[in-house]
């Protein structure tokens, strides 16, 4: 019974969205002329790091100084997905089954506003990875295990191992999916995490996962992926709009009323289902 209400509950969601009316001033994709701009700024940025940083790196992992324990190797593994997805993931799944039969319409919007925001970052995460397992296959570098100081590219598309999965980094992609997102839903307080994803993405070079090529090309992948999904919302009016020039923007005015709604009559949590005061409890005593 319970599944079945919460089955119902995502498909109206997901009919509420598609018959949201798209927005035609602006497209998903920014200006041309700007994207353009940003793919060769990516490309040769890359090109140029694969050109003399790549050789640089392979002879410096030959000699065994990849850091094993130290703190690059105790946090590399922030920039792994699962435990983002695994966290907002157990958020939206508790908010799209949670009842609360009682909640005002000003804590519906802004449940609502939140529940978008966790969904945002849990799909951006998700699709980024998945759109980079797609390219470290289609391309199939091998890491710099493999490699010699001699030749810096060896490829194996397809071969669907670890070791010929180099590019573009997965972690590096999942941080900066990761800090985009939390720039565009926290716009006053998600550049704290860019120090932490630059830090992430430069530990995949010193513990010698990654060339400085994949890492670049993983950080401008999420970037640019979270960017354009961003937009694709906006489109369709969900939690973030255009402005007047195209740009991203949180759509924050319906939420910003219902707090102050909120905050005016002062309504405790147990409007809401949690504990013992508010409303109900009043009519109990």
């Amino acid at each position: 019974m319970v599944i079945n209400t919460w089955l119902l509950t995502v498909l109206d969601y997901f009919k509420f969205v598609g018959k949201r009316k798209p927005t035609s001033r602006f497209g998903v994709l920014p200006d041309l002329k700007l994207l353009v701009a940003i793919l060769l700024t990516v490309t040769v940025g890359t090109i140029a790091l694969h050109t003399f940083a790549d050789p640089v790196f392979i002879n410096w992992y030959a000699t065994g100084n990849a850091d094993k324990a130290g703190w690059f190797a105790l946090t590399t593994d922030i920039g792994q997905s699962h435990w983002i997805l695994l966290s907002t993931g157990s958020i939206i799944l508790f908010m799209s089954v949670y009842n609360f039969p009682q909640l005002s319409s000003p804590h519906t919007i802004h449940w609502h506003h939140i529940f978008l925001k966790f969904y945002f970052i849990f799909t951006t995460i998700a699709f980024s990875g998945l759109l980079a397992i797609f390219l470290k296959n289609l391309i199939g570098r091998a890491r710099p295990v493999l490699h010699d100081t001699f030749d810096v590219w060896l490829s194996l598309p397809f071969e669907g191992v670890y070791h010929y999965a180099s590019f573009p980094s997965g972690h590096s992609t999942t941080v900066g999916a990761l800090a985009a997102a939390l720039i565009f839903v926290a716009p006053r307080i998600g550049y704290i995490f860019l120090p932490v994803a630059i830090w992430v993405a430069v530990s995949r070079v010193a513990v010698g996962a990654h060339f400085p090529s994949d890492v670049l090309a993983g950080l401008a992948l999420g970037v640019l992926f979270s960017w354009i999904y961003a937009r694709s919302f906006a489109r369709k009016r969900l939690l973030f709009e255009f402005g007047d020039n195209g740009e991203l923007k949180l759509r924050n005015l319906a939420a910003k009323r219902a707090r102050r709604k909120i905050r005016k009559r002062s309504q405790a949590l147990g409007d809401i289902g949690f504990g013992a005061s508010g409303p109900r409890a009043a009519n109990k005593a």
